[in-house]
């Protein structure tokens, strides 16, 4: 019988964790879960800063999130030292956030241990040519859904790279 495999704990995160990274984990769980890799992929998301906590995600993130398959639920919650330590992978919307993660990382680094990768989600989307995810927060449904676009591309990407990695974990455990 094949030993089972740890999962990949995946965190999302953006400024508040009440549009873009609700979202992209809602997209991803729903993109893991159509290749069969749900249960080796831990998925999460979470805000930088505290300014929406215990918040749910904005209504036309709902709506978007409806629209495309994926419920968006949840309550926002923050992106602690511990939380990112913990991660095997932090996927950021933008280069701002993740120059924030890696400086905070890097502080609370123990010396030989191996860090989460951190990520910008569009990097998993180069034919899109851009690597930044824009706030929709306060615009319109239709900017809503454009931001809605770019963050499906960046999870289609991302989930064929995590089920690689699952693939590729899989066969050095039975091997």
């Amino acid at each position: 019988m094949p030993r089972r495999i740890l999962a990949l704990r995946v965190l999302v995160v953006c400024t508040a964790n009440h549009c873009r990274s609700p979202l992209a984990a809602a997209l991803l769980a729903k993109r893991t879960s159509e290749r069969g890799i749900a249960d080796h992929v831990v998925i999460d998301s979470a805000a930088l800063r505290p300014v929406r906590l215990g918040q749910p995600p904005s209504r036309r993130v709902i709506e978007v999130g409806r629209r495309r398959g994926a419920v968006v639920g949840g309550v926002a919650t923050l992106a602690t030292p511990e939380r990112l330590a913990s991660s095997d992978v932090i996927v950021c919307m933008d280069e701002d956030h993740r120059e924030e993660i890696e400086r905070d990382l890097a502080l609370a680094a123990r010396p030989g241990a191996p860090g989460p990768l951190v990520r910008l989600l569009l990097s998993f989307a180069p034919e899109l040519g851009r690597l930044e995810v824009p706030d929709p927060h306060g615009r319109d449904l239709a900017a809503h859904e454009r931001v809605a676009e770019l963050i499906e591309r960046g999870v289609e990407g991302l989930a064929a790279w995590l089920a690689e990695g699952v693939a590729a974990r899989t066969a050095l455990r039975r091997g």
